[in-house]
Parts: C-alpha cells; structure tokens; sequence
C-alpha cells in the first residue's frame, strides 16, 4: 500500500469520526484509544494500535476545554503520532513524543477555523429571525457535518502524506539520550494524565474506591481486568441495581409491623 493510499484511508477515517460526532450525537468516539487501533488494523498490526492508542488516551485524558479555552487536538494528533510511529516501526514513547506538538500546532488552526466559522453565526441568526428552518439545518450541515470532516481529514491526509519521510529524518537524527528522556517520560505521562483525572473527580466520598484499586493492583497483583469487575460488583451494589436493598428493606418492614401487632 503507497504513502498516498494509507494518507488517504486514515484521513478517511478521522472525517468519519467527526462526521459521527457532530452528526449523530456526541460519541466520544473522537479518542485516541478508539481511532488508534482502527489504523492499527489498517497498517497492518492491530495491538500496537490499540496499544499506543491507550497510551496516548492517557496522555490527553485531562485535556478538556473550558471556556472558549481549546485543548490540543487529541483526535488529529493521536491518529497522526499513531500512524508516525507505526509507519516508522518506532516505539510507543515516539508517539508520545509526537503527539503533544501536533496536537498544539492543530489546536491552532482549529482556532483559526473558529473564527472563520464564527462569520457564520450571523447567518444562523438571520435564518432565526425569518423562521427559515431549512437554511438553518443546510447551513449547519454544510459548515459542521461536512466541512469538519474535510477539514480535519485533510490535514492528515496531508500531513501524513508529506511528514512521514520528515519525522522519521528527525527521528534518526536524535540522539540515544533523547529517546531514553521520551522513555521515562512515557512511564510519567500517563501517570499525569490519571492525576488530572483523579483530581476532577476527587472527593471524600470516593477516595476509599481509589484506595481499594490501588491496594487490589498494587499489593494482591490482580490485573486490570479483575479490579474492573470489583468495580462493578461495589457499582451494582450501591446502586442497588439487583434491587437486593429493596427486598431487604421491604422484609424489615414487615417485620417491624409484625412486632408492632405483637404489642
């Protein structure tokens, strides 16, 4: 498969991402662990896809906009530093090299097409104020559903097309001390991705959870597989999903009006 046609599919790929995103409803399907190991599968090896797709997750896992404040780009720069590497043959810390600066660098020319976009909203406001429905819904599907996609999979597409010969000549340039320093630092990241994690989501309610994972990985040896299903077990039980608490609370009832008639 040339350059050109594996440009081509994986741009393919993220333009029908986004075109799911923005035109069924918001999928969270725009991840690096789920666009990852579809062009693994493309590229020729499935696991290491899903493996750097991981990674990189973790990576951008607090990276949430706030405000008009944007991120960088986890969809372009995971799907760009996965199929870098891979195309490379490189390790996973590679990627996560290249993912943090293309993802900026994407980042701003989203805001620059925000603000090209923002030109739009006036027209949206005049289609309001006629009642005119149908241009609304051309005009969004025209400037979301269709030029998002376009947009975005053509900077992959171009990107990869022309940047793989680039990055792998900046990457044998490197010296073997840079790629120990991305090592370590892949071992950092997504430990920092799972802080910022943690650090919305913390409170004092839940930090006993966080405690028993910690304690079921890190000292019982159990896999992640085994902690999750924990996890479920303590979620169906607090949520009372089997309705075992109903039951239980219904029965106590009974027997305290049983006692009630005793007297």
């Amino acid at each position: 498969m040339s350059t050109m046609t594996e440009a081509l599919l994986i741009g393919l790929i993220v333009a029908v991402v986004i075109a799911l995103n923005m035109g069924v409803t918001r999928l969270f399907i725009d991840r690096p662990i789920i666009v990852c190991p579809f062009i693994g599968l493309l590229l020729g090896d499935f696991q290491t896809g899903l493996i750097i797709g991981a990674t990189l997750e973790l990576l951008f896992l607090g990276a949430v906009s706030v405000g008009n404040a944007l991120p960088p780009n986890a969809l372009v720069a995971g799907a760009l530093a996965c199929a870098f590497a891979m195309k490379m043959n490189a390790s996973t810390e590679v990627a996560l090299a290249l993912a943090m600066p293309i993802g900026v660098i994407v980042t701003v020319l989203d805001n620059l097409k925000f603000s090209l976009v923002s030109i739009v909203s006036r027209m949206f406001d005049n289609f309001g104020e006629q009642g005119n429905t149908k241009a609304i819904s051309a005009t969004y599907w025209i400037t979301g559903i269709i030029l998002s996609p376009v947009f975005y999979g053509g900077i992959v597409v171009i990107a990869y097309a022309f940047g793989a010969d680039a990055v792998q000549a900046g990457i044998n340039m490197l010296p073997p001390f840079i790629l120990e320093g991305m090592t370590v630092a892949a071992g950092l990241i997504p430990a920092v991705g799972i802080a910022l994690l943690l650090k919305m989501v913390y409170n004092k309610k839940v930090v006993i959870f966080y405690l028993l994972g910690f304690i079921l990985a890190a000292y019982l040896k159990l896999p992640i597989l085994a902690v999750v299903l924990v996890g479920v077990v303590l979620i169906l039980t607090k949520y009372d999903f089997s309705g075992f608490k109903s039951v239980a609370n219904a029965t106590n009832a009974k027997e305290e009006v049983a006692v009630d008639d005793d007297f």
